[in-house]
């Protein structure tokens, strides 16, 4: 959500208003493919020019542009809560991309981020006792 408020013009308008879940994971699916994916100059065309304004002299204008970094993003939540999830994420060995997801799934709830940096917090300590015994 903070991505498309920060970049997309046409935020809170069209498919962002209508359909916000769809456009959500669209712009993550772009990040990622566009940074991880092994990709077609087709799509690499595609994804360059997407959601551009093309000017008279025939170049394109990014009013979109610009890449977020999973971990940049606060996701409505507070700093030491989303600092705790991505610290506990990294121990975890839960991916960005998986964690993008989920963080952006909770869309700002603050009970049900709570609820899930204790379920992280359970699942490692519960490993950690698993490895202490064996």
């Amino acid at each position: 959500m903070n991505h498309g408020k920060r970049f997309s013009k046409a935020f809170g308008n069209g498919p962002w208003k209508s359909d916000t879940d769809s456009m959500c994971k669209k712009t993550l699916i772009k990040e990622l493919l566009s940074k991880w994916g092994v990709l077609s100059t087709e799509v690499m065309e595609g994804i360059k020019f997407d959601q551009s304004i093309i000017k008279e002299t025939g170049e394109p204008e990014y009013p979109d542009n610009g890449s977020e970094d999973p971990q940049a993003l606060d996701y409505g939540l507070p700093a030491d809560l989303l600092a705790d999830i991505n610290n506990l994420c990294d121990i975890a060995g839960i991916s960005d991309a998986e964690k993008a997801m989920k963080l952006g799934g909770l869309k700002g709830d603050l009970a049900l981020a709570e609820a899930w940096r204790k379920e992280l917090e359970k699942g490692l300590a519960g490993k950690k006792d698993g490895m202490q015994t064996v």
